[in-house]
């Protein structure tokens, strides 16, 4: 297809080898869950189906422990683990509102671990 016909968020899928959303809110997570496209990133995320259902979309949550806890966010996270997604964290800590609880992103370095087993696993495939 010619440049000028991209559609961007199409295009940003069929280049990326993995897709990683860090922090992943409740928010993303439930449009992910219900097939919602309203902006940009969702719309991404619709698109790369074929990395979600290679085991190459990783979801890093981040929000408070009530949020988190709530079952409808539980219910969201039950719904896109079953799709492919796959999940790192949240953690145990202090969170953005200064209460500890679970519902802090895992930190960065366990993040990027996670990403590198996922590409050692495609690079694999690739072989």
């Amino acid at each position: 297809m010619p440049e000028e016909y991209e559609i961007g968020h199409i295009a940003l899928v069929d280049w990326a080898d993995i897709v990683v959303v860090a922090p992943a809110t409740a928010n993303i997570i439930g449009k992910i869950a219900n097939g919602i496209c309203d902006d940009l990133l969702s719309t991404i995320l619709c698109a790369a189906w074929r990395l979600i259902k290679s085991e190459a979309a990783l979801l890093a949550p981040a929000m408070n422990n009530n949020m988190w806890n709530n079952p409808a966010v539980q219910r969201n996270v039950k719904t896109v683990k079953e799709m492919g997604f796959q999940l790192i964290g949240p953690v145990e800590g202090r969170l953005a509102c200064g209460a500890e609880g679970i519902g802090r992103m895992s930190e960065p370095q366990d993040i990027l671990k996670t990403i590198e087993k996922i590409a050692s696993k495609i690079n694999k495939r690739k072989v």
